[in-house]
């Protein structure tokens, strides 16, 4: 497809010339324009976001759903979406929980964001699971924000959710204007069916990780979502996708054959969490 068609049937004809003008005219160069080239269209044309979430919806195509785009931040509501759903790693295979620690690299990895910018929230006095704390652990030793909503309220993890994200997507909005938020809500949970909707209408850009049972269409404006992922999916993926790594009871990797961690021999928190490299050795 030219640029010119993709521009028309994407109803932004009016813009053909100022393409022509940068001298772009087909598409494979075009869906590789860097950042500070499509800012050079954008004042130049002046169309700002719509190009590229049409660029986004070309490169889904039939796929869509199985994609993703790197992210501003991750809300991911722990108690409808826990990281010790069983799945199986391939067809035939036993079920198995995948670490706490490898699903929230493998957000890190899969949606490029930073550790910070990975809140997981939880009620402490409404969400009660044996493997609650031990998870707690590994979350917090792999970097993510944990966020305790300590309250015998119920939703009160939900409205903490959607304030944080209005309160982030006005922030991004304010800082960069020519580019629109791109957040990631994990959830089983259709109480943000309304906060969704109404994000979506300011131009931001939702990718929805949901369970099985709780269908993206559940959403109102779900079908304006880009980017739909099920929880179960994602979390077989955390598994099969990411290089074996083996944990000790701390949660720490053990990479027989590399130094020793100085941290955490010394018994002082390593830095760099469950991402560490170094080896970690139980300890008697």
């Amino acid at each position: 497809m030219s640029v010119d068609d993709f521009l028309t049937e994407a109803n932004l004809g009016e813009f053909v010339d100022a393409f022509k003008k940068k001298g772009y005219r087909s598409m494979a160069v075009v869906e590789t324009l860097t950042d500070k080239e499509l800012d050079e269209l954008e004042l130049l044309s002046g169309f700002r976001r719509t190009f590229r979430m049409e660029i986004a919806k070309r490169q889904a195509g039939d796929r869509k759903g199985d994609l993703a785009m790197a992210a501003d931040c991750v809300f991911w509501d722990f108690e409808n979406c826990p990281s010790w759903l069983p799945v199986s790693p391939a067809p035939g295979q036993p079920a198995v929980q995948v670490h706490a620690g490898v699903v929230a690299l493998y957000i890190m990895n899969h949606f490029r964001v930073s550790r910070l910018d990975v809140r997981v929230y939880y009620n402490s006095k409404k969400f009660i699971h044996p493997d609650m704390a031990r998870t707690k652990d590994f979350l917090c030793k792999a970097g993510v924000l944990l966020v305790e909503c300590s309250s015998p309220k119920p939703e009160v993890v939900d409205r903490r959710i959607m304030e944080d994200m209005n309160r982030e997507v006005n922030r991004l909005i304010k800082d960069r204007r020519e580019k629109p938020p791109s957040i990631v809500l994990i959830t089983g949970d259709a109480d943000y069916a309304t906060s969704v909707d109404q994000l979506v209408d300011r131009g931001v850009i939702i990718q929805l990780i949901h369970l099985e049972s709780a269908s993206k269409w559940a959403f109102t404006g779900s079908c304006r979502l880009q980017y739909t992922f099920t929880w179960e999916k994602f979390l077989h993926d955390a598994l099969v996708a990411l290089p074996k790594v083996h944990y000790n009871s701390a949660g720490f990797q053990l990479n027989t054959g590399k130094p020793d961690c100085d941290f955490y021999k010394n018994n002082v928190p390593c830095k760099f969490g469950t991402s560490c490299s170094f080896n970690h050795p139980e300890i008697s």
